[in-house]
């Protein structure tokens, strides 16, 4: 049955790692076997979805086989990890802004700057965990000593909603998601705030004995930051919608393929602007970097539509 699978879906990804697929078996034989107690072993639609809304939310469900596991109730930790992302947001935000304002505001030898450069995400990670580690310790205490308390954030949930979730490629982890929106933003930052870190990378590509065929405009590539800014956003904001949501829909996969196409077309427009570079137009300089994130985009591009047309695509054209 559809409707339980993509339940079941849902349910696995609130899920601990550990153990999911021994949880998700035995969910899988007890709703089965309540249906068909319940309802025979042919049950309509709508008795299936009477049966899902009986059991609860996927979120709830989870949170019943999660007790046992954390240490933080179950129902404090939406609101332990909204908080996180917060803190990494304005940590990412804040470091990103003394470090642009320093930049601007002192003089830097080329290693200074590099060295500069490797502290900002190594501040934000070690503050992030002193932020993360004393949140927890808080959210550990309330558990402790005020229990857990019955919040239901999801009164309106309906199995309906289950319809719009396709069974297809895991998510990315959120882990990753956060690590990707912060590199990201810092890129952002420090790309438009100074685009002439270009030159600084040409630099130290040529003292370290590389010698380079060619440079890059930086007055050409000003008019390329514009759309490069605007791939990027729409990766943070693939990966905000990640976090978000916890599964990957037909929609958000599509989403996802058009930000790694639109990645690769950018790449390739940059790669063969020859305006964009001085000196001789071979390989050797920073125009091989960008052929290498070309390559990367596009091994991503076809095989997350691969995967579209096996998950999505097919999958649908076959349930018909």
């Amino acid at each position: 049955m559809k409707l339980i699978e993509q339940y079941l879906y849902v349910i696995e990804q609130n899920l601990p790692y550990k153990g999911r697929e021994d949880i998700i078996s035995e969910l899988r034989s007890l709703i089965l076997d309540e249906i068909e107690e319940k309802y025979g072993p042919e049950p309509t639609e709508e008795q299936v979805e009477k049966a899902i809304q009986a059991y609860g939310s996927p979120r709830e469900v989870a949170n019943r086989y999660r007790n046992g596991h954390v240490v933080i109730g179950s129902s404090y930790t939406d609101l332990f990890f909204f908080i996180n992302k917060i803190i990494l947001l304005s940590l990412t935000i804040a470091f990103s802004v003394v470090f642009t304002i320093e930049l601007f505001s002192t003089a830097h030898t080329t290693n200074e700057f590099f060295i500069r450069l490797v502290n900002v995400p190594l501040q934000i990670l070690t503050a992030a965990l002193s932020a993360i580690g004393m949140q927890t310790i808080v959210f550990i205490l309330i558990t402790r000593y005020f229990g857990e308390q019955q919040m239901n954030f999801e009164e309106n949930w309906s199995p309906k909603k289950l319809k719009d979730i396709e069974i297809g490629p895991k998510p990315n982890s959120k882990l990753e998601s956060i690590l990707s929106i912060i590199f990201i933003s810092v890129a952002i930052v420090v790309l438009n705030a100074a685009p002439e870190i270009i030159l600084l990378l040409e630099s130290s590509f040529q003292l370290s004995g590389i010698t380079l065929t060619h440079t890059i405009n930086v007055n050409v590539l000003k008019g390329y930051i514009l759309f490069i800014s605007a791939v990027w956003l729409a990766e943070i904001m693939y990966h905000i919608v990640n976090l978000l949501v916890g599964v990957k829909t037909k929609k958000i996969a599509l989403y996802e393929l058009i930000v790694k196409a639109a990645t690769l077309i950018l790449a390739v427009i940059i790669i063969t602007d020859t305006n964009l570079y001085v000196g001789t137009t071979s390989l050797l300089g920073i125009r091989a970097i960008f052929v290498l994130i070309a390559i990367l985009a596009l091994i991503e591009v076809v095989s997350k539509t691969m995967k579209f047309i096996k998950y999505y695509l097919l999958k649908s054209y076959s349930s018909r």
